[in-house]
C-alpha cells in the first residue's frame, strides 16, 4: 500500500513539473505562436480545456466533486491542487465569486461558516511608507520573482 501511495505521489509530482514547465515556456514566449489563428495564439493541451462554453462550465470541470466533501481538511487539500488561471482581474473576481458561491462551506447544522476575504494593494496608503525599497533594488526584480544582476 506504501509503495502504491509513493508511486501516486511520483506521478503527481511528475504532471506537477511538466504543468510548471509548460507555463514557463508560455510565459517565456517560447511555445509555437499559431498567428492564422488568432494573433499571438498557443495551442492549449487537451487536457488544460474545458468542454463547456461558460464559466460554470469550467468551476464544474476543475472543482465538481468539492461539494462531496464535508471535512475541513479534506477539502482544502482538493482545493490547493486546482487553479483556473486567468490573465484579468477582473475575471479572477468573477471566478472567485462563482466558485464561493457555489462551494461555500458550510458548518454540520447547515448554516454558512464564516469566512474571511483579504485584499491586497499596489499602491502605499501612507505618503512616508513610499520609500521603503529603494529604485535601484526595484530595478533588480523580475515578473518571475528571481532577482537580476
Amino acid at each position: 500500500m506504501l509503495a502504491q501511495g509513493g508511486a501516486h505521489a511520483q506521478v503527481d509530482a511528475t504532471r506537477q513539473h511538466a504543468f510548471a514547465d509548460y507555463l514557463q515556456r508560455v510565459g517565456e514566449g517560447a511555445k509555437r505562436v499559431y498567428p492564422f489563428v488568432g494573433e499571438d495564439s498557443i495551442l492549449i493541451p487537451h487536457d488544460m480545456c474545458c468542454n463547456g462554453p461558460t464559466m460554470a462550465d469550467l468551476i464544474e470541470e476543475v472543482y465538481g466533486t468539492l461539494s462531496s466533501i464535508v471535512e475541513y481538511a479534506a477539502r482544502f487539500a482538493y482545493i490547493i491542487e486546482c487553479a483556473i488561471l486567468t490573465p484579468l482581474n477582473e475575471n479572477v473576481d468573477a471566478f472567485n465569486k462563482l466558485i464561493n458561491d457555489k462551494y461555500a462551506f458550510t458548518k454540520h447544522d447547515g448554516s454558512p461558516a464564516q469566512h474571511c476575504m483579504y485584499y491586497s494593494t499596489n499602491s502605499v496608503v501612507h505618503g512616508e511608507q513610499h520609500g521603503i525599497y529603494p529604485i535601484e533594488f526595484l530595478n533588480t526584480l523580475s515578473f518571475f520573482g528571481r532577482t537580476t544582476t
